[in-house]
């Protein structure tokens, strides 16, 4: 089954990218603004609602990267736990088993803000 793409994920998604500066936090391969062959990958995927729009729960990653981790679990821990830190991982972890509705029209208010300010800075 298939997740929907949410305005609230789209504009989330290009904050995210635009944190980590356009750039595979895995193998730090560069993109243009915009390029779509870089992702926002979740450690914690967007089904658990608690954290889908949690900044520590992901990273910008190329292509190639998220499929790799998507496909080895255990590889995907390490590099959250490296980005990170055990303790915070595991405070992740728990949140993202908290059941929860996101406001989307708070999080497209809050993170269309966040952009602007980033990408005027």
């Amino acid at each position: 089954m298939k997740i929907k793409i949410r305005k609230a994920d789209q504009v989330f998604s290009r904050w995210v990218r635009t944190r980590d500066k356009w750039t595979c936090q895995r193998c730090h391969r560069g993109y243009e603004v915009g390029d779509g062959r870089l992702q926002c990958a979740h450690c914690f995927g967007r089904r658990k609602e608690s954290v889908r729009f949690d900044p520590e729960n992901t990273a910008s990653l190329c292509v190639g990267c998220h499929l790799f981790l998507d496909q080895n679990h255990e590889d995907k821990r390490a590099f959250f736990i490296k980005r990170l830190g055990e303790e915070n991982y595991n405070q992740l972890m728990i949140r993202s088993n908290i059941t929860a509705k996101k406001d989307d029209k708070m999080v497209v208010f809050i993170y269309s803000r966040l952009l602007k300010e980033m990408e005027n800075a």
